[in-house]
């Protein structure tokens, strides 16, 4: 049976309306879900970075995967520990921010020797980790292109053996200015490594970034120890900063 004809439209009207309002509600969901309110905080990071170069007391080069998936256990700030077998414990970091304990092989080939220990705390603002740690020693900083342009920093801490990683999106006419960092700028990445090591972990600079999954492309006469040799002294914060372009001309 048909409906009369002006059923009919206030029906069609009423379905449009509806998918309408479905639409804004979605619309504004997702603009809540963006909003500010709902990026993590971070709050609980600098409690776990104050441990010095050591993630609830599991520092690199302890022995013993279940000590270590222990000791993550014990923290009260940390959650969701996840061994599945392979090279990294993951965890996450309450109110933001996740990592993993990374083994090497002890002599009878189990992932059993801490190695390294990787933060991820992408967004956080670089001042809040330089008001735990300080200062750093040395910095590397560069311009790099590959999908869009970026600039990458490292911030090092020699004696900890301390990597503090920032990351962010860079117009490519601004490659001519110097870069200035200051306590806003995006942290990426925090590394934990054997201070012993340092030299041999700058040199790793150029494998870092060459498996970042194409924001960074080197030409092949780009070499680890020429990015190792750009490392300098650290400025300090809003210092304007001669940068290594590596953008292709």
């Amino acid at each position: 049976m048909k409906l009369p004809i002006q059923l009919y439209f206030s029906s069609r009207l009423g379905k449009i309306v509806g998918v309408a309002c479905l639409i804004l509600c979605l619309g504004i969901l997702l603009l809540g879900c963006n909003s500010t309110d709902h990026q993590p905080s971070f709050a609980n990071v600098p409690a776990i970075l104050v441990d010095s170069s050591c993630v609830a007391t599991v520092c690199v080069g302890d022995l013993g995967r279940r000590n270590v998936i222990e000791k993550l256990s014990y923290n009260v700030l940390l959650a969701n520990i996840r061994d599945n077998g392979g090279a990294p414990v993951w965890f996450t970091i309450e109110a933001g921010g996740s990592g993993g304990i990374y083994f090497a092989q002890d002599q009878f080939g189990a992932y059993d020797i801490v190695d390294n220990i990787r933060l991820d705390v992408v967004g956080m603002p670089l001042g809040t980790l330089l008001n735990t740690l300080g200062n750093p020693d040395e910095l590397f900083l560069m311009f790099g292109c590959g999908r869009g342009s970026y600039v990458h920093g490292k911030l090092f801490y020699r004696e900890e053996g301390i990597e503090i990683q920032v990351q962010f999106p860079v117009e490519m006419n601004e490659r001519t200015k110097p870069v200035v960092l200051t306590d806003r700028s995006p942290m990426g990445w925090v590394w934990y490594f054997a201070p012993v090591e340092y030299d041999e972990w700058l040199l790793g600079i150029h494998e870092d970034l060459r498996v970042r999954n194409g924001y960074f492309v080197f030409a092949p006469t780009v070499t680890a120890e020429m990015l190792a040799a750009a490392v300098q002294p650290w400025p300090g914060l809003d210092t304007p900063i001669q940068t290594l372009d590596l953008c292709p001309r």
